[in-house]
């Protein structure tokens, strides 16, 4: 302590030292995903919870009719039609921020189609009941089904399947495997492609951009 005062630069020297590993201490509690896998891919396991972007922006049509949703498709491709707030309803796109939902409601409008934003929370039953139900499990070694998997590092499966579970999947159908195709999180099976797609697409918003389509058992 009176060498600190005799010398106040070395102090300063060591203050700026420990404000130094402090902040480094800090940064990586806060971003433990800043380390990249030998592939070169972000290891989304290692992402805390909070930094996973948990806010959607949906973006839908008050309406229902085949005439109005080929209206819509010509801007949004994947329109679809689905329960929403319990009402029939076309949504029109999912985006990870506001400014982009308004941007898709302005080109609705200027096609002539009124659209309306609601912001979403994964794990919301109104987020949940957007995406198909998964079908039974009874015969999933007697036929080929549509699934999503999730490919991964062994160390990294488990997180991966609490966190499909954590933004609504239901957990009967989501389980670790090992083979056919190597380590990865399949979920399913549902009974139709475009299921698998709906899933594998909002799967990729929360982050799970490695996840993909897989027909077989």
């Amino acid at each position: 302590m009176l060498k600190m005062l005799l010398n106040p630069r070395a102090a300063i020297n060591r203050l700026s030292l420990f404000q130094l590993l402090l902040a480094g201490c800090l940064f990586y509690w806060q971003y433990p995903a800043a380390v990249w896998a030998e592939s070169g891919v972000l290891r989304i396991s290692k992402v805390p919870n909070w930094q996973i972007a948990e806010n959607r922006y949906l973006v839908y049509i008050n309406g229902e009719s085949d005439l109005l949703l080929e209206q819509v498709r010509k801007v949004e491709p994947e329109a679809f039609i689905t329960n929403l707030q319990g009402r029939r309803r076309i949504q029109a796109g999912v985006f990870q921020n506001r400014r982009a939902a308004e941007r898709q409601v302005k080109a609705l409008e200027s096609q002539g189609i009124g659209a309306e934003i609601v912001r979403i929370n994964y794990a919301t039953p109104s987020q949940i009941s957007l995406l198909p139900s998964l079908i039974g499990s009874d015969n999933l070694s007697k036929s080929k089904n549509y699934f999503v998997v999730i490919p991964a590092p062994l160390a990294d499966l488990q997180d991966i399947e609490n966190q499909v579970i954590r933004v609504g999947a239901p957990a009967r159908g989501v389980r670790k495997r090992r083979i056919p195709r190597g380590n990865h999180v399949l979920v399913g099976p549902f009974a139709a492609r475009e299921h698998a797609e709906r899933w594998n697409r909002y799967l990729s918003d929360f982050g799970l951009t490695n996840a993909r389509v897989y027909y077989g058992r």
